[in-house]
Parts: structure tokens; C-alpha cells; sequence
């Protein structure tokens, strides 16, 4: 689920520098008001934002061959092409591996692992934009969201999958988060509202079955689908990873606020070593990727759980 929505061309951000830095808007300048014909003119220049700041991250993934395999392999014998399955085969494990990290919580002594879902959509007990600084962390990307409330993303916390209780807080959760820029092109960190809501499979499985327990009295906040429940016409996609948290948290994202940012020439950049050191007859192709994955606007994104805990 994440992998499709990040890794495509229009989701890249390149970068350049030390550090992965970006500017994000944490107010406006307050220069409206009414006056009388005569009050005398104030004006004064707000900059109203602030620079945000990760550190890059680096992975890896490669693949090796004797030239012995290439003269095993070839016409009329060959049965698959040999370089290109290996290829094929480590950029898969590459994909699983970007997946598998944006579902993950990272320790703030990890310096490792890019910053995931659970970095930018903090859980917390209390209904409305209380996502504040994950555990371990002093902020968020470098900037305080006790200091600009803007920069909290949406909670809320459920006891039971049921109408009263779960349906009808993930309600005032899409409708708090659906923000339109009051002027046309205001915001342009947003590449497009496109939401997506994701789960636990014990919580997929609830809803749908909460679809079938009221038969014909289904309404648009419900509904199924082939696969299972849809909330207003979103379908809720079971994510494998979520399944480590025993809080069965409910992530709302807003894919249009997120971007792989990458060092500039770092994106896939592959190094053929042949021969391999103390190998003679061997060839390794390693493909590296400095990137980080980014949050523009934390004010568009929601979780739901039944606590505040992280694997």
C-alpha cells in the first residue's frame, strides 16, 4: 500500500546538503481587520514559516553471479535471463524493505531507518489535533509541535468497533482533516487529495462484519466492497505490518502531503564490482538509494487506536 503511492516519479522530491530540509508554513500574518475611514494604516511582514529537518537515510540492494552461471544458462539451454531475475529479484526485496519501513515506529536512537508512518501520525488518548512528538523524540522533523499546533496531526481513541464508539469518531476524523485552502493554490505541499485508510486485519474483519450485521440499513459511512468495509466510499486495506500493533490502530493518510525525498545522483545508483575481492570469477552490482521519506502537512493525517503503545 505504501510502496505503490511512494515509489513513482511524481513522489520524488530531490534534494541536496548535509541534511533533508524544507519549509513549512506554521501561520499567517494576521493582517486583516476592520477599520474605520480614518484609523491609521499598520502593516508589519510575518514570515510565517519555519525550516523542518531529517536526516538522510541510506539502503541497499544487490545481487551476484559466477561467469560460470552465464555460460550454464545459455542458448539453446537457457531457461530465464539470468541477470535480469537477479535484478528483478533484489529491486523486489528493495520495495519490501521501503514498505516494511513506513509502517514502522523508529527508536530515536535508530539511525538507520527512515522516518515512517508512525513518526508523522503520532497516537494519542485525546480527540483532535493532539499528535504531537512521538516518544524518545524532542520534535518533529525539527520543529515543536507544542510550539505551532499546526504541526499535530489528528487522534482520537476507541473502545469497540461499533456505530457509537469507532464509526462514528473515524466520521468527525475524515471531516476535521478534509481542510481546503481558503484561496485557490494555497497550499502547494498538497499534489492531490488522495486518501487511504489502513488497518489491522482483526480490524478490517470487525468492520465487515459490522457491515453484515445491519443488513439493508447501510448507510454511505459504511458500506462493503469485494474485499471488505468501506468508510465514505474508501475502502479499509489491511496492512500485514500493522498486525505487530496490539492497539489495532486506524491510520488515515493523505498521500498528496507525502514525498520520497532523495539525495540528488542517490536515487538507485548502482556500482558493479567485477571481480568481486578474493573472488575472481564473480560479479556484485550493488544499487544504493540516500533518501528520506517526508511529511508536508501533519494537519491532514489521522490515527485511531485503542491505545498509545508502538511494537
Amino acid at each position: 500500500p505504501a510502496a505503490k503511492q511512494l515509489v513513482k516519479p511524481n513522489s520524488f522530491k530531490y534534494k541536496s546538503g548535509k541534511n533533508c530540509e524544507w519549509r513549512i508554513k506554521v501561520q499567517n500574518g494576521n493582517a486583516a481587520r476592520n477599520i474605520a475611514i480614518t484609523d491609521h494604516d499598520q502593516v508589519n511582514i510575518v514570515d510565517g514559516f519555519i525550516t523542518a529537518t531529517v536526516q538522510w537515510r541510506k539502503s541497499e540492494t544487490k545481487y551476484a553471479f559466477y561467469e560460470e552461471e552465464q555460460t550454464i544458462n545459455m542458448t539453446p539451454k537457457r531457461l530465464v535471463n539470468l541477470i535480469e531475475s537477479r535484478e528483478q529479484g533484489a529491486q523486489e526485496d528493495w520495495i519490501e524493505l521501503v514498505e516494511n519501513n513506513f509502517w514502522r515506529f523508529p527508536s530515536a536512537s535508530d539511525t538507520r531507518v527512515p522516518f515512517g508512518l508512525p513518526y508523522w501520525c503520532t497516537k494519542n488518548a485525546t480527540t483532535g489535533f493532539h499528535g504531537g512528538i512521538p516518544t524518545g523524540y524532542s520534535t518533529v522533523a525539527g520543529v515543536s509541535p507544542t510550539t505551532y499546533a499546526r504541526w499535530n496531526n489528528y487522534t482520537a481513541q476507541y473502545s469497540a468497533v461499533t456505530m457509537d464508539d469507532f464509526i462514528s469518531k473515524a466520521r468527525v476524523m475524515r471531516r476535521s482533516t478534509k481542510f481546503k485552502p481558503a484561496v485557490a493554490g494555497g497550499d502547494s505541499t498538497n499534489k492531490g487529495d488522495k486518501i487511504g485508510l489502513y488497518g489491522t486485519a482483526t480490524l478490517t474483519a470487525r468492520l465487515t462484519d459490522l457491515v453484515d450485521t445491519r443488513n439493508d440499513n447501510i448507510c454511505l459511512e459504511l458500506s462493503k466492497n469485494e474485499d471488505g468495509a468501506m468508510l465514505g466510499r474508501t475502502p479499509v486495506e489491511w496492512v500485514p505490518r500493522l498486525d505487530e500493533d496490539t492497539t489495532d490502530p486506524f491510520y488515515q493518510i493523505n498521500w498528496g502531503v507525502f514525498r520520497i525525498a532523495v539525495l540528488s545522483t542517490w536515487w538507485m545508483k548502482r556500482k558493479v564490482i567485477a571481480p568481486y575481492p578474493g573472488q575472481r570469477n564473480v560479479s556484485a552490482v550493488f544499487i544504493d538509494t540516500i533518501y528520506q521519506t517526508i511529511c508536508f502537512n501533519r494537519r491532514l493525517l489521522g490515527v485511531m487506536a485503542t491505545g498509545t503503545t508502538y511494537p
